[in-house]
This record gives structure tokens, sequence and C-alpha cells, in this order.
């Protein structure tokens, strides 16, 4: 206790279960000696700015999270806002160009087509990433072939790639893995990678490469005991994507999963940090390498096997 910054009283706590003050405090000091009460003074100011600053710090801190609360709202409202138009101007853009004869206008229509459907997918990656930041991404699992999911997903690609490109997909594939996943969203971490080996192919100039999958298995050890205290070691199977176009950016590549991380007009930057969050929501990790012959890069994902069948 201070008392009008001139004499203070210190009570040493003995025992403060007791509810007499004399067997609850011990030595008391009392002091109207000048140096020793300012001594005390100053404890008292310093605690007491720390609090007003905490305070402050505190109302801007939740100052903050009403504001960014607020922004995913908005972005959330006018993703959804959009996907409604975009779904009939898809539709009856695609039933009056295949009523059309004139060469010409099925251009045309063509060209509305293809924009309004790379809207309608960046939509949905906004859509994605305030779900994954809001904390409501769930995945559907179910037990199903990763390399037939692969195979598939190349498949798709294939169909519209662009006639001018000639790239050239591999497999390479050791076994027959099972995973218990949501097969959707692996899909989409798989199209993305590979959509991206295609853009930098492409940025190349002669549109002609090769892209190669691969899968293998990897043995580690659990960092979560089971119920009886034991870590137990878990396999996990490893998809790596490798392609022979240009080699990553040495200041993207630190960042590379992280949002808007890119140097191409082709892209957001958004389909690498999607794919990190979908994977780890999966218990696995994604990294990503350059080629050691200075062409190309190669991303890599890890996902657990499933002891379960199909």
């Amino acid at each position: 206790m201070v008392i009008d910054r001139k004499q203070s009283l210190v009570a040493e706590t003995k025992d403060d279960t007791k509810q007499i003050i004399s067997e609850a405090v011990g030595f008391v000091t009392y002091s109207n000696s000048a140096p020793t009460v300012l001594s005390y003074v100053a404890i008292f100011d310093s605690i007491w700015k720390q609090t007003e600053i905490y305070q402050q710090l505190k109302d801007a801190h939740e100052k903050l999270k009403i504001h960014d609360k607020m922004q995913k709202e908005f972005i959330n409202i006018v993703a959804h806002d959009l996907r409604t138009p975009l779904t009939p101007i898809i539709g009856l853009t695609e039933y009056v160009r295949d009523k059309t004869k004139d060469i010409h206008h099925m251009e045309l229509l063509d060209r509305v087509v293809k924009d309004a459907k790379k809207l309608s997918y960046l939509n949905e990656k906004i859509l994605d990433v305030t779900k994954f930041e809001s904390k409501l991404f769930k995945p559907n699992r179910e037990v199903f072939s990763l390399n037939e999911l692969i195979v598939n997903v190349i498949k798709e690609l294939e169909h519209i790639l662009d006639s001018t490109k000639k790239i050239k997909f591999e497999y390479h594939f050791d076994t027959e893995y099972l995973v218990d996943a949501d097969s959707r969203r692996i899909g989409q971490v798989i199209s993305n990678v590979i959509d991206n080996s295609i853009k930098s192919i492409s940025e190349q100039g002669t549109g002609r490469g090769v892209i190669s999958i691969f899968t293998s298995i990897e043995k580690i050890t659990n960092t979560t005991p089971n119920l009886g205290g034991d870590y137990y070691p878990q396999h996990m199977v490893i998809v790596s994507i490798k392609d022979t176009g240009i080699a990553l950016d040495n200041e993207i590549l630190p960042r590379l999963f992280t949002k808007f991380a890119t140097k191409s007009f082709q892209g957001t930057g958004l389909g690498l940090y999607l794919s990190k969050n979908i994977i780890e929501a999966h218990g696995g990790k994604i990294w990503a390498e350059n080629n050691k012959d200075g062409f190309g890069a190669i991303v890599s994902f890890s996902l657990p096997l499933t002891n379960k069948v199909i």
C-alpha cells in the first residue's frame, strides 16, 4: 500500500486461507522514507501503465477481429451472389451456341462461355478460402483408389487442353494405393498442381513438355500416441508431379503455398494455398522444389494410407 506517495506499508502473506489478519500475514514493514516509498510508487506506476497498454492492445485486437469478420462475411456474400447469375449465363450461352449456325457467332459465344467458367472457377476458389479461414472445412471421406483418381483427373485435363500444347503425361505407379479421404478435394489438389505445370510449360513458348506423376510409400513414426501410449508407425503415400517447364522463382519458392504467391498473369496464386489446406486437413504435407537440371519443378504431397478395403 502507498499513501499519498509519502508512506508505504508492505505486508508479507503467510497463509491466505486464514480468516484473522494476524494469522494470515507475516512481517509488516512501514516506511515514510522518500527513496523507499518512491521505489514502490515507480513499481505501481509501471504496472498501471502496462495495464493501460494491455487494455489498448486488447481493444485494438477486438476491432481487428470485427473488421476481419466483416471482411470475410463481405467476400462470402459477394462470392455467393456471383455464383447465382453465373450458372444461367453459362447454361443459356451454351444453349444459344448449340443452336446457331454462324461460325463467327459460335466463336464469340465460346469465348463468353470460357470466360464465364473462369470467373466461376475463381469464385469457387474465393468461397473455399473463406471456408478454410473460417475453420468450416470438413472432408467428406471415402475409401478410393488414388491411382485411379490421378488418371481420371489427367483425362479431364487432356480433354480441355489447348490443341496447340503438345504435353505428354507419364505415369510411374509402383502399386495400387487406397486412401480414406475426400476424393473431390484430393482431385482438386492434383488438378491445381498439374494445371500449374501446364502453365509453366506454356510459358516456355514451345508448348511442348512432359509431366510425370510418381507414387511411392513412406513409413513414418506417428507423433500422436495410441491408446496404449505407444508411438506407432504410419504409412504415407507420396504423390510427386514433375514437369519440364520453367523452374520456380527463388523469390516465390519459400512462400509458394501462401495466398497470392504468383508472378504469373495466368493465375491468382490461390490454387496451391487451397491445396496446402486440403492436404493438411487430411493429415498430410505438401512441398515443392526445382529440378536439379534447372528445368521445371516437382511438387509432392503425402496422404495417410488406409487399412480399409473398397
